[in-house]
């Protein structure tokens, strides 16, 4: 994130929110370019504000193998990139009337019809974006690899 990327498009299912890595992507995002939008999956519960302390977000993060405080990314730090997240980006909840391949072809049409203002603090300009997945999840690749094939398809007619 940190180098390449100049939309974050974060994609919030039940597990999105406890992964290490995940944090650290929406952290980096938060300090370096305050620039992303949320899309959520039906299943998506939000954090409580008990899960959003100090005290607690160690445990709400699965972070038993990996230490975001190793990579410099403390708990404050998660705390607030979550709360930017969820609370001052806009966001986009994914329709729960269809489900499969259709439900991201309507969210992608949606987000790439929007007027670019992802985050309610910066306006967008066209760059990079950043697909990136849980590693092992087939599901997640395949979704990703869907997302990635209706924006080029939607960037290369547009250069037409």
């Amino acid at each position: 994130v940190r180098c390449t990327c100049g939309q974050l498009v974060v994609y919030l299912t039940t597990q999105t929110l406890h992964q290490p890595w995940c944090a650290g992507e929406i952290a980096m995002a938060w300090q370096i370019h305050r620039r992303a939008i949320a899309i959520y999956h039906p299943s998506f519960v939000r954090p409580s504000a008990t899960d959003l302390q100090v005290e607690s977000i160690s445990h709400y993060i699965h972070e038993a193998n990996f230490r975001l405080v190793e990579y410099g990314i403390t708990d404050e730090f998660v705390i607030s990139a979550y709360r930017w997240l969820l609370f001052d980006l806009v966001g986009h909840q994914m329709p729960s009337d269809i489900v499969g391949r259709h439900q991201f072809v309507r969210t992608v049409h949606t987000i790439l019809s929007m007027k670019c203002e992802w985050s309610k603090s910066e306006k967008c300009k066209p760059d990079t974006v950043l697909i990136s997945t849980v590693p092992g999840d087939d599901e997640a690749t395949a979704i990703a690899g869907i997302i990635h094939g209706l924006i080029e398809s939607r960037v290369k007619s547009s250069l037409d």
